[in-house]
């Protein structure tokens, strides 16, 4: 067997753009159901997405697939399509040229492996190396939830419980358990981001407190309610895991729910989604071409609880 194949090469087809016209591919992707990884590049104000493949033919057929789509949406000479071959020791090498430590909450700041960061009294260092598949915390929807978790956690709900529904790199888990919250669950329904999310708690020392579960969010059965759920995921996401997102908030406590990853055009309609079953706004804020919510659940609407399957 040759060193390449043991250093498991991949295909990816790889898309390049401004950021103003990447934030509107990714919502064109949203709707139109199509799942690449996007990375915005910090230091040069430009936005990447990735698809990845075991062969170069199946990269160069996505890539056609793709190509008419973004001639469509943003016309030609605003992108850049191509096929790359990568070698699994230079994925970790293109991410220390776009990812560099950065504070994204008055007390959190998300710190890669490979930088040097000498933390001021009362922060909290999240370490995260991000995988092929999963982000780095920075997008402007992540950025928001933990500006959410951070000031909730400043305000007494330290020491209670956490859900993130979709976890991805486990990022908003791991924030939580060093910020102090007792009790944190980790869902994600792709095994990968489980693997990841569990690494990434080893390596901050939140093993402990962090539980990672592989679940569908629209089959599981939780065997709690949570003072605090996050769900930072697509409008079409939020409608087909209202329900089970909704009953995983504590209605005796009046739980809180962080919603976010909703372009702003949507807001409303999410919004009102969860209204509709017991939630009211307490603040919102704005991002880009993006929308977050804090909610609070109502009192007496009686959720049910479930046990893990």
């Amino acid at each position: 067997m040759s060193s390449e194949v043991k250093k498991k090469v991949l295909f990816s087809t790889h898309i390049e753009t401004s950021v103003k016209n990447g934030h509107l591919i990714a919502a064109r992707f949203e709707q139109a159901g199509i799942q690449l990884v996007e990375t915005q590049l910090v230091d040069s104000g430009r936005i990447t997405f990735d698809d990845y493949f075991f062969s170069r033919n199946e990269a160069e057929k996505r890539l056609t697939e793709l190509f008419p789509l973004l001639m469509q949406w943003i016309g030609a000479k605003r992108f850049t399509i191509r096929v790359r071959r990568i070698i699994e020791r230079d994925w970790s090498e293109s991410w220390k040229k776009s990812f560099h430590t950065a504070r994204v909450s008055r007390r959190i700041v998300i710190k890669p492996s490979w930088e040097k960061y000498k933390p001021v009294p009362g922060d909290c260092v999240v370490k995260l190396d991000p995988g092929m598949s999963f982000g780095t915390g920075l997008h402007p929807t992540t950025r928001a939830c933990l500006c959410f978790i951070d000031k909730l956690a400043e305000k007494g709900m330290a020491g209670k419980s956490f859900l993130d529904a979709g976890c991805g790199s486990g990022v908003l888990a791991i924030a939580a358990a060093k910020l102090g919250f007792a009790r944190v669950v980790a869902v994600d329904n792709d095994p990968l981001a489980v693997k990841a999310a569990q690494e990434n708690c080893r390596i901050n020392g939140v093993s402990e407190i962090v539980s990672c579960l592989h679940a569908d969010l629209s089959t599981v059965r939780l065997k709690e309610t949570f003072s605090i759920v996050a769900a930072n995921m697509f409008e079409s996401e939020h409608e087909r895991f209202m329900k089970t997102i909704s009953n995983a908030v504590s209605d005796k406590q009046q739980g809180y729910l962080l919603i976010a990853g909703i372009l702003k055009k949507q807001y409303s309609g999410v919004l009102r989604m969860y209204m509709k079953q017991g939630f009211v706004e307490i603040k919102s804020s704005q991002q880009k071409e993006w929308k977050n919510g804090m909610l609070r659940k109502l009192p007496g609407l009686g959720c049910r609880l479930y046990s893990v399957q």
